[in-house]
């Protein structure tokens, strides 16, 4: 039995040509396609690397806030414990005002939040940039994660600490247990101070450059405070 293959109306030649021509037509949609996809994840890319840049210039000044005033909260510390251990009767320490809160000594205290972070993994597009510009983020972001977990701790003890602005009469047990709050305080801080620096030179590291200002943190109301109460101030020191 033989099978005949149906000759095209136009012939073999002409069909192959119509059939190449839709092929070159399908590879060039193809190829536009793909290029219009790079041409937005091009684009996507640069915008996010602006908006990160904003995110990562407020953190350089919260962080460089932060060392700089180290030295001034560890002291003010320092001043609270000797008023703890003081003999006889307890008396008050003064009181600074932030806001509506009442504080025994003056600290920093921000949010570290990371929403553009957040974004740019949610929406895919970090997944575009450099591979070592990539991880160099994370590392900087996962910087940020501990400062904002360990700003949380220290909150809860410049609250807790607060009561020592109050005409308290606090017993033997009360007071060695205030000194642990007090001492826990400042290697809180003392960390923060580390991971502020590491945070400034990570920072650096993925090509985002501090302003001067920033690294001032100029207009800071804490460092304000430190100068206005001649208390030692600290200075920026980068890290990788």
């Amino acid at each position: 039995m033989h099978f005949h293959l149906p000759k095209p109306l136009h012939g073999w030649r002409q069909f192959v040509g119509e059939v190449g021509i839709i092929v070159v037509g399908v590879l060039i949609a193809l190829s536009a396609e793909q290029l219009v996809e790079t041409m937005h994840w091009h684009h996507a890319v640069d915008a996010a690397r602006d908006s990160l840049s904003d995110e990562i210039e407020e953190k350089d000044y919260d962080a460089a806030e932060l060392a700089i005033a180290q030295p001034c909260i560890d002291r003010q510390l320092q001043l609270l414990e000797q008023a703890v251990l003081a003999p006889g009767p307890y008396q008050p320490v003064p009181a600074y005002s932030e806001g509506a809160m009442t504080f025994a000594f003056r600290a920093p205290s921000r949010p570290w939040s990371n929403h553009i972070w957040q974004s740019v993994n949610n929406d895919g597009t970090v997944a575009h940039f450099d591979p070592k510009f990539r991880l160099g983020l994370a590392r900087l972001y996962g910087l940020l994660d501990s400062m904002r977990a360990d700003n949380a701790v220290a909150d809860t003890l410049r609250w807790r600490l607060a009561a020592l602005t109050r005409p308290i009469q606090p017993d033997a047990a009360a007071r060695a247990g205030i000194v642990t709050d007090i001492e826990q305080a400042r290697g809180v801080y003392a960390i923060m101070a580390l991971v502020a620096d590491q945070i400034i030179g990570n920072g650096e590291g993925v090509g985002f450059r501090p302003k001067a200002e920033d690294l001032r943190a100029d207009g800071s109301g804490t460092l304000n405070f430190c100068r206005a109460h001649r208390l030692p101030l600290g200075k920026v020191q980068p890290k990788s």
